[in-house]
């Protein structure tokens, strides 16, 4: 299941994006120290479970969906992206994204902040 903030995170990705969206989703590498990480669905099941919510937000666009295996997945190397969506919580990292993507010679990214919400749907 998708919870709140992931579907709030998602829905604004979808609605800024015009032709193609990458959303890297967490694989085992960066789940080692998350709290509860044996009650997580299997990879698979998030990636059909993300898929299937992003097109019905916006059907139009081509997600691709690869594991995230470290910290700043495609977002540090791929010269093709204009933007990465974070949350307030993350927002530290999406600048370091950006200053990754300059040490390697590429432009940096529009960090598109969104505030949190809890289980109920409240900032």
């Amino acid at each position: 299941f998708l919870h709140t903030g992931h579907k709030l995170l998602l829905s604004v990705a979808a609605l800024v994006t015009r032709e193609r969206l990458i959303c890297a989703i967490s694989d085992s590498p960066m789940l080692k120290n998350k709290t509860l990480r044996e009650l997580m669905q299997p990879l698979s099941l998030r990636t059909a479970l993300v898929h299937d919510f992003l097109s019905s937000v916006q059907p139009g666009i081509t997600y691709e969906l690869p594991p995230l295996t470290d910290g700043f997945g495609p977002a540090a190397w791929d010269n093709s992206l204009q933007a990465i969506v974070v949350s307030d919580e993350s927002e530290r990292g999406g600048q370091l994204c950006n200053e990754k993507r300059v040490e390697a010679g590429l432009s940096p990214l529009q960090v598109v902040s969104v505030s949190l919400v809890d289980a109920n749907g409240s900032a």
